[in-house]
């Protein structure tokens, strides 16, 4: 069965639901970024970076990609990242 349009938009925003993963999302509208360099920013442990990218990519907001070492990671969509601006022009 076909998931609903209403599930779909209820877990996205379960997954925006987060300061950290909105941060995230707002780092990933400008390019694709390495783990690596999303840690050093945010001054995060890499478990528990890891734990907020796998939430965003099981409900599609990023996706991932191996490079050697590297995981990158990217927006799935650019509507994400105009959802979240959206927000801050909420009263």
């Amino acid at each position: 069965m076909p998931e609903r349009a209403e599930e779909r938009a209820a877990a996205v925003f379960r997954a925006l639901g987060h300061p950290t993963r909105v941060w995230l999302v707002r780092r990933l509208a400008a390019e694709v970024r390495c783990v690596c360099e999303l840690m050093a920013e945010l001054g995060a442990d890499q478990p528990i970076l890891s734990q907020h990218l796998q939430v965003l990519k099981r409900a599609g907001v990023v996706w991932s990609r191996r490079e050697g070492n590297r995981i990158n990671y990217g927006l799935t969509d650019p509507g994400y990242s105009r959802m979240v601006s959206l927000a801050d022009e909420l009263p």
